[in-house]
């Protein structure tokens, strides 16, 4: 009993830290894509697998959405692809 209030403690400081993560993503993203300022860089990833550890800590059917905050959070899927979308932009347009 006590490993399973310890294991949703862990869950949810987990979830609270990577949720953290992934405003702050979204905040660069926001800051320098749709607004145009200079602004810091997102942090790949950590935020995705803070919350995708939260998840399957939590268990039950919560466990079945570990794979969402990789397409929610900007410093993974959609961060990277627009990376690549701007690299392969970048490359291959006239100079």
């Amino acid at each position: 009993m006590a490993i399973n209030k310890l294991a949703t403690v862990i869950a949810i400081i987990l979830l609270l830290s990577g949720g953290w993560i992934t405003i702050l993503n979204f905040t660069c993203f926001y800051n320098g894509f749709i607004k145009k300022q200079k602004t810091a860089s997102w942090i790949p990833l950590l935020g995705a697998f803070l919350c995708c550890g939260g998840l399957i800590l939590i268990g039950g059917k919560y466990s079945t959405f570990w794979w969402l905050p990789f397409i929610l959070d900007f410093g993974s899927l959609p961060g990277f692809t627009f990376t690549l979308f701007f690299y392969i932009k970048d490359k291959y347009s006239p100079k």
